[in-house]
């Protein structure tokens, strides 16, 4: 992913994000009683898609995947996107 954007002279970024990848895991529900669940999670998640989206970001959003899914989610990004910076 490339550094923080830097303001050009109209005070437009100097460059964009574009073909940059975000992956987005939301976990809010759990199966031990002794961890309250997290209500705003998937909010949170689908406004920090909306930010990264406008700055040309290609967002990935998952919620609440199990482990097995979790690994699927991991592989299929990379295998969709790379390993590359």
């Amino acid at each position: 992913m490339p550094a923080a954007p830097h303001k050009g002279r109209e005070g437009e970024p100097a460059f964009s994000y574009e073909n940059s990848y975000a992956l987005l895991i939301g976990a809010s529900r759990y199966q031990n009683p002794v961890w309250q669940n997290l209500e705003n999670v998937r909010g949170e998640l689908i406004d920090l898609k909306e930010v990264l989206e406008e700055q040309g970001f290609i967002v990935e959003t998952h919620f609440d995947p199990t482990g097995i899914q979790l690994e699927e989610i991991f592989e299929t990004f990379i295998d969709q996107y790379g390993y590359e910076a």
